[in-house]
């Protein structure tokens, strides 16, 4: 049960990420990208800290690697 948990929960942050990109009608640029990656981050940190307080540390690490990654996008070629 709690990987359903944890899979609803990292699909639903990117849905609602990627699904404002899309309904925003964004070009895709690298900054967007980022940002993107940085928001996702975030909310996975916010969800995880103060709504779902059985998966603190899963969100974390989600936060963290969403994070780490708007950082190697935002260098790479």
């Amino acid at each position: 049960m709690d990987i359903l948990v944890r899979l609803v929960f990292v699909f639903t942050i990117v849905g609602i990420v990627e699904g404002a990109m899309y309904l925003l009608k964004w070009k895709e640029t690298k900054f967007i990208r980022t940002t993107c990656y940085i928001v996702m981050g975030l909310l996975a940190f916010f969800v995880g800290h103060y709504i779902l307080t059985d998966f603190v540390s899963f969100a974390h690490t989600v936060a963290i690697a969403w994070i780490a990654l708007a950082v190697v996008s935002a260098f790479k070629k």
